[in-house]
């Protein structure tokens, strides 16, 4: 019993399942990582478009009433909704 015998890393290196490893893009695990970006885009934009209603209709006085607390606690909602799933 060596000391190379404990040593981890001097296995996986001469293991051929690590040295001949080939990243394979077009697998199952690669596709699921991207489905996120299928609704986080679309989420940025509508979150924009609420900022841009806020600023509208809430701080500059407009002569419709709109409540500016609903929409600002759909704004914190979206964004930290967004925030966190880049997480």
């Amino acid at each position: 019993m060596g000391m190379d015998e404990f040593n981890p890393g001097i296995i996986i290196n001469l293991n051929s399942n690590y040295s001949d490893f080939r990243f394979d893009p077009f697998t199952l695990p690669v596709f699921v990582a991207f489905i996120p970006f299928l609704y986080i885009i679309p989420t940025c934009f509508i979150i924009l478009r609420i900022i841009q209603v806020y600023i509208e209709k809430g701080i500059k006085k407009n002569e419709e009433v709109v409540n500016k607390s609903v929409f600002l606690v759909i704004i914190l909602c979206q964004l930290s909704v967004s925030f966190t799933s880049f997480l």
